[in-house]
């Protein structure tokens, strides 16, 4: 495991408790491939991800991170784009084969299956229920201070690894930094205390600008961070010399995605970069499995995408950036850098 310095000397990172939180979707992926037909498809021959949508009638976007999560997790291969059946899969898991497993399947089958389902062969997301995380956390208070608080969890380990780090990827010292879709400030908060001459703003929901709010005020730095309410895909961004999608591009769609890619460009100053902060998927190998069940669990509650470097990159690109280069952050995430077409020699 990575590890990282801390007041208490070398820390642990938080992969292990990834595995575990995220490790609930990799049976629900299996079970979905093997009752959707995906795994029956495979049995004459590889095939690319397009060719098994288009074979089985699925979703390209779910199907290709169910794939993944399948051979990640070696109950496929992937060679050349391609996936193909291994020895224990086409032993175990066709509905013909000697030792089938389906009737197992058939036994472990709840809502998580049901939902991988949905998402293959409808495109539909589940957030709670059939309704849209972000709808229901506007609705209902507290089921958005709820997810607040499990997305700091999730986040603060990786937000202070990346206040460290931050002069590194050329935050500068007096930077004010946009933290889109912030949360309760987790990152935002994790900079200030770092680097005391920094100031940002979170630009959030308004049903989760309190519990923001809240945090700013009881870390101290009410004069330093606002919070501001809006709608990222709608609502003016304001301008900043450093904008931060941390935890947000594997929620949305590719095109969403460039959307905000977009957004990101405009609002910065010139010099400015964007960094990304988020779990990637290996462009080589399959996974890792855990990034790779993150990616079908978002498939099936929020229709979103996760990326390898490589499609990162490329999305970026087209929205006008240059000079993108992704490392390795803490655990299981990295972090992109990108500045604006035609600053990229700008200290």
């Amino acid at each position: 495991m990575t590890t990282r310095h801390g007041p208490t000397g070398v820390e642990p990172d938080d992969r292990l408790l990834h595995d575990l939180v995220l490790g609930h979707w990799k049976l629900p992926a299996l079970a979905a491939a093997y009752r959707v037909g995906l795994l029956t498809r495979l049995a004459d021959g590889p095939l690319t991800t397009a060719e098994v949508a288009v074979a089985c009638g699925t979703e390209p976007l779910a199907t290709g991170s169910v794939l993944e999560l399948l051979a990640s997790l070696h109950l496929l291969e992937r060679w050349g784009g391609r996936y193909e059946l291994t020895a224990v899969t086409r032993r175990y898991l066709l509905p013909d084969a000697p030792d089938d497993w389906g009737p197992m399947l058939r036994l472990v089958w709840d809502d998580r299956c049901a939902a991988v389902r949905d998402a293959l062969l409808e495109d539909a997301p589940r957030g709670y229920g059939r309704r849209s995380l972000w709808r229901v956390h506007q609705e209902v208070p507290r089921q958005a201070e709820i997810f607040t608080q499990a997305m700091h969890a999730h986040s603060a380990a990786a937000a202070t690894a990346f206040a460290e780090r931050a002069a590194s990827l050329g935050v500068p010292a007096r930077a004010h930094v946009l933290d889109v879709a912030g949360g309760r400030g987790t990152y935002a908060i994790a900079l200030a205390r770092r680097h005391p001459e920094l100031t940002a703003t979170v630009l959030e929901l308004g049903s989760v600008c309190p519990i923001a709010s809240r945090a700013v005020g009881d870390a101290g730095l009410d004069g330093r961070i606002t919070v501001v309410e809006g709608d990222m895909f709608t609502t003016p961004w304001p301008s900043a010399d450093v904008v931060l999608l941390a935890d947000v591009m594997h929620n949305w769609s590719v095109g969403r995605c460039r959307e905000l890619a977009d957004r990101s460009r405009k609002a910065l100053r010139p010099g400015g970069r964007l960094l990304v902060h988020d779990m990637l998927l290996d462009d080589a190998v399959p996974g890792p499995a855990t990034a790779a069940a993150n990616a079908v669990a978002m498939a099936a509650t929020t229709g979103g995408h996760q990326f390898t470097a490589t499609e990162l990159a490329g999305l970026l690109r087209q929205a006008g950036f240059g000079s993108v280069s992704s490392t390795p952050s803490f655990g299981y995430f990295s972090v992109t850098t990108a500045r604006a077409a035609g600053f990229e020699g700008a200290p």
